[in-house]
């Protein structure tokens, strides 16, 4: 559905309201800005809990100038390469990197070209690992705790913006033009544009719909009792949203296989596991 459809299915379950000045809850009226307010704030408070509702991005980072289409830069302190998690110091927005990778190419133009077809472009990657924050000056200095091969991250606490810090992340050891940092990341906003697509479904508008009627409730009737009821009843349909989240996007049954073979090559001539 799309973020008009969403907001509609919501305004439908506003039971507590009909069209009233300074609310307009009716699904077919234009609706307010503090009701669509309570509807991206409810939607929120779902994303912080249930991952499986989230955007999913992916950012790549090069040391090249420019940067390159596509690419954001990064820095260098010492012995560690530096940059700012996607939107820059200026960045608000609660974002949570699932995926690191370092990915390494034979030339510095292989770092922008399109990736031939059937090329095995998912075996030049190694995972980045976590490094705290508090020790990130050891990346600085080339003295870290780290595994031979090893990629290590030291990710900053809280929110870049406004904070002055000079960079959102270090990684060690720091990168060449011939490698780039590639990151998977999820944003907890609820920021859409009315015609965008949005991956929520009918359990989610239910729960959204409770927590903006504890919302009028509350700031509008003033009926504090009525509000904590129907604040309950949200958290209880996030859980559920949450419980229900897990297994979705996989088999439902792990068939067993034949007997586990170590490495064979693949049909590009690459050790790969089969």
């Amino acid at each position: 559905m799309t973020w008009t459809q969403f907001k509609t299915a919501v305004k439908e379950l506003l039971t507590v309201d009909g069209v009233r000045v300074g609310i307009a809850t009716s699904p077919t009226g234009s609706g307010t800005p503090y009701l669509d307010r309570m509807i991206q704030l409810g939607t929120a408070e779902v994303l912080s809990h249930v991952d499986y509702y989230v955007k999913r991005q992916t950012a790549k980072y090069t040391t090249q100038s420019g940067p390159p289409s596509g690419f954001l830069l990064l820095g260098t302190d010492g012995n560690a390469s530096t940059g700012f998690l996607p939107g820059g110091a200026s960045n608000l927005i609660d974002e949570r990197i699932e995926e690191a990778y370092r990915l390494n190419y034979a030339t510095t133009s292989a770092v922008t070209a399109t990736p031939a077809t059937g090329a095995a472009t998912h075996c030049n990657r190694t995972p980045v690992e976590n490094y705290p924050w508090a020790n990130r000056n050891d990346m600085i200095c080339a003295n870290p705790l780290i595994h031979v091969g090893a990629t290590l991250i030291a990710i900053g606490p809280g929110l870049s913006g406004g904070t002055g810090r000079g960079a959102d992340f270090y990684i060690y050891p720091k990168l060449d033009d011939k490698e780039v940092f590639e990151i998977t990341y999820t944003i907890s906003d609820a920021t859409h544009s009315d015609n965008d697509v949005v991956p929520y479904d009918l359990p989610m508008v239910e729960a959204v719909a409770d927590y903006c009627k504890s919302k009028i409730t509350r700031e509008v009737d003033k009926d504090l009792k009525l509000s904590e009821s129907y604040y309950g009843t949200f958290r209880k349909k996030r859980q559920e949203l949450y419980v229900n989240s897990f297994g979705r996007q996989r088999l439902k049954d792990n068939v067993p296989g034949g007997p586990i073979a170590s490495t064979c090559l693949d049909t590009t001539g690459l050790t790969s596991s089969c």
